[in-house]
């Protein structure tokens, strides 16, 4: 980030040089007024204010094909998947009388998709779930069909 050609402050009171020791107030860290907030040393954010679960996820992540010049785009990626769907569909409609008929459907209907994550199988988790769908009933009575005035 450092080399992006802006300064990167820190948007937290701090009582140490390094940035690491964030000052609470009730509990949470004490943020600081836009021009009150000082550049992290070097222009980096230092490690220290990574989260682990942050840090192990960075590591998960390809690094690209060199590491001579860490501020070069390194790292490119692409890809495709495969969507498989079966559904159908059943309807059934019965005519008790002119006054009741009565409906059923049922319909199914299952998608597959798989394909490999963008940044490998731990990073980019597994292939998207199967769907199915299910089925849906009904009958109608008419007590009345004439409108009178």
């Amino acid at each position: 980030m450092s080399d992006l050609g802006r300064a990167i402050y820190d948007p937290y009171q701090t009582s140490d040089p390094a940035h690491c020791n964030l000052v609470l107030t009730g509990g949470q860290p004490t943020p600081v007024g836009i021009a009150n907030r000082t550049q992290f040393p070097g222009n980096i954010i230092p490690a220290c204010r990574l989260s682990t679960p942050a840090q192990n996820l960075l590591k998960l992540i390809p690094t690209g094909a060199t590491l001579a010049d860490p501020t070069l785009n390194n790292f490119a990626g692409s890809g495709s998947n495969v969507l498989n769907a079966d559904n159908f569909d059943v309807r059934s409609d019965y005519v008790l009388n002119s006054k009741t008929q009565v409906f059923g459907r049922y319909s199914y209907q299952k998608f597959l998709r798989s394909g490999p994550g963008l940044f490998g199988a731990v990073a980019g988790g597994a292939a998207l779930p199967a769907d199915s769908g299910g089925q849906f009933a009904g009958a109608s009575h008419v007590k009345n069909t004439s409108t009178s005035s």
